[in-house]
């Protein structure tokens, strides 16, 4: 299928809106209302989120137009209002992010691990090689066990090589997306593949 030209993309200059893109919170937010109007309430089981949390990102969202109300729902009590993105595609200029997408969602991934490390205790790192002769490193005798992991690898791979990993990394997360409900959380996840910076 082939992408719509960026010119159907709304642009975004301004920083205070481009800020809302480029945080991880503000914009998991905003694509759940992207291409579909939603409820409160049905954004909030979706992103399992507390609805009053999400209240608060919704109203700040809707002061930046980067939301509006389509509809009121009417009840007892208060009317239910349904929301939707102001367009399906948004585009920020390098120049009005101040700093790259995934910054926020990286330092927060750094936290959740070294917070899973200490849950689980000291452990010893054990380097070795695997029977094909490539070098591992794993972490031994953790007092407790956690659901963090972290796998880091040197590959050496030709471009078209490089390419279909990422590929397969993307399919790979898109697999396990889907949406939270009772008895599940949120997990950060993070599929990288890039160059080695020469030295």
């Amino acid at each position: 299928m082939e992408e719509p030209p960026l010119s159907s993309a709304l642009r975004i200059d301004a920083a205070d809106r481009a800020a809302a893109l480029v945080d991880p919170g503000r914009r998991r937010i905003l694509t759940a209302f992207m291409g579909r109007e939603r409820s409160l309430s049905e954004a909030a089981g979706t992103l399992a989120m507390p609805l009053n949390r999400l209240a608060y990102h919704v109203g700040a969202l809707l002061r930046l137009g980067l939301l509006h109300v389509t509809r009121e729902q009417k009840r007892a009590g208060r009317p239910i209002r349904f929301y939707r993105a102001v367009a399906d595609r948004f585009l920020v200029p390098a120049a009005a992010m101040g700093r790259r997408p995934g910054a926020g969602l990286a330092a927060e991934m750094r936290v959740a691990l070294d917070q899973a490390e200490q849950l689980a205790g000291s452990s010893d790192m054990l380097l070795a090689i695997d029977a094909a002769g490539r070098p591992t490193m794993t972490r031994h005798g953790a007092a407790r066990a956690t659901d963090a992991c972290e796998y880091w690898r040197v590959l050496t791979l030709s471009r078209s090589d490089a390419r279909a990993l990422a590929a397969e990394l993307g399919a790979l997360l898109r697999k396990y997306e889907s949406k939270p409900g009772k008895g599940k959380r949120a997990y950060l996840a993070h599929g990288a593949l890039a160059p080695r910076a020469t030295r």
